[in-house]
């Protein structure tokens, strides 16, 4: 409902080119989800010669969890203020990469490239089909890309998750003889 919301907005906002693109309901179930949408809006700017830009935000959430003051997938706003989950990240993300596109409309002509508008809803699952699937299908093939962050400096990569098993093999040695045998935890605290 959200990437439904998002094409529609942007189709508003003068976007001519908002793409809402499905994923495969096989593809979706085998990540764990319901239903997966991901929007493309590329804007031209110049002869497009120039490189082309992809600003990416995901409008996935995890789980609110418990302590909530008010509903969090009720968006309420109180005093001015938007109460609910995503609210600051990443719809705020999404909304902000949308009027800075809108901005540069007002200088295209001193412009070359393209900038992709590149908004997923799997950031929270590990990204496979979100803006991997985006790249691997050729929705976007950008040259950069910004992503949403928690910093105000230029950084050359987005921090994330990774998970590794590492095994480590010993072999046995009698307490008398250990130089007859490898101690793995020993070797593990080298690879720590």
């Amino acid at each position: 409902a959200i990437a439904e919301h998002i094409q529609k907005r942007l189709q508003d906002f003068g976007f001519g080119h908002a793409d809402l693109l499905e994923v495969d309901p096989e593809e979706v179930r085998a990540h764990g989800m319901i239903r997966v949408a991901n929007v493309v809006s590329k804007t031209t700017f110049g002869d497009g010669q120039g490189p082309e830009i992809a600003l990416n935000s995901h409008g996935d959430v995890v789980a609110p969890g418990l302590g909530w003051t008010y509903d969090p997938y009720g968006g309420e706003i109180v005093d001015g203020k938007l109460y609910g989950r995503g609210a600051a990240v990443s719809k705020s993300d999404i909304a902000s990469y949308t009027f800075a596109v809108m901005a540069l409309r007002q200088v295209a002509e001193k412009l070359s490239g393209k900038v992709a508008l590149a908004f997923n809803f799997d950031e929270e699952t590990g990204g496979e089909i979100g803006p991997k699937w985006m790249i691997e299908k050729g929705h976007i093939q950008p040259d950069m890309a910004f992503s949403a962050g928690f910093s105000y400096s230029i950084v050359n990569s987005h921090n994330g998750c990774l998970h590794l098993e590492i095994k480590i093999k010993g072999k046995s040695a009698h307490a008398a003889a250990p130089y007859t045998g490898h101690d793995a935890i020993e070797a593990m605290t080298g690879v720590l």
